[in-house]
């Protein structure tokens, strides 16, 4: 192989890896911190999205309850019983809470938006010059360009409702598509998979 055809195999490689963030998780953990002291499992969470897209803030409920529940952890949802968030007071929201029979609270909601730009050089790649071409026409060039991802970055918090203190905390990063569900889903993975290994849930079989 040539050293020209192998620069433009490896030039379309790193292409590749640039182009295709879809092939890795859209969600990444920045930090995660859990209280050391806690040494039990909540019995029933609440779930809070604190998303400005109502439909969003439903999906992500939704789908944090569907993914507990089918390890074996009790949780509702707060949009059935909190409908709008805005001018809703703290108290009128722990009332919610303790007659749902709620020990925990989780909360989700979106800190920061960052973008991310790549730089993708220029290639020169083998072309076909066709009939009655010259030699320079063997070769074609591809323009440098710059690919720029956005970011969602999200904290996702975890209260003992019994002692009202922060007991789980992450930071996430969520490359942000145009599917909205399959976004969430991932996301909801990530932190669940995250709280099963930090020992904050139980993690039954899948019903």
């Amino acid at each position: 192989m040539s050293v020209s055809m192998s620069r433009y195999f490896l030039s379309m490689l790193m292409l590749a890896f640039v182009l295709l963030p879809s092939c890795s998780p859209t969600t990444k953990l920045a930090s995660v911190w859990r209280d050391d002291g806690y040494q039990t499992h909540p019995k029933k969470m609440m779930i809070i999205g604190e998303l400005k897209n109502p439909g969003n803030r439903r999906l992500f409920e939704d789908e944090m309850v569907k993914q507990l529940k089918a390890l074996g952890n009790d949780a509702v949802v707060s949009y059935a019983a909190i409908p709008e968030r805005t001018g809703v007071d703290r108290d009128t929201i722990t009332a919610k809470m303790n007659e749902l029979g709620a020990d925990a609270v989780l909360i989700a909601r979106v800190v920061d938006k960052k973008t991310v730009s790549t730089y993708v050089p220029g290639t020169v790649r083998p072309g076909y010059p066709g009939y009655g071409g010259g030699w320079h026409g063997y070769y074609t060039y591809s323009q440098s360009y710059t690919v720029q991802d956005e970011f969602a970055v999200l904290q996702t918090n975890l209260y003992d409702l019994k002692t009202d203190k922060l007991i789980w905390t992450a930071v996430s990063e969520t490359w942000i598509t145009e599917n909205n569900e399959s976004l969430i889903r991932s996301f909801t993975k990530v932190i669940i998979d995250r709280l099963v290994s930090d020992k904050m849930l139980t993690s039954g079989a899948i019903k």
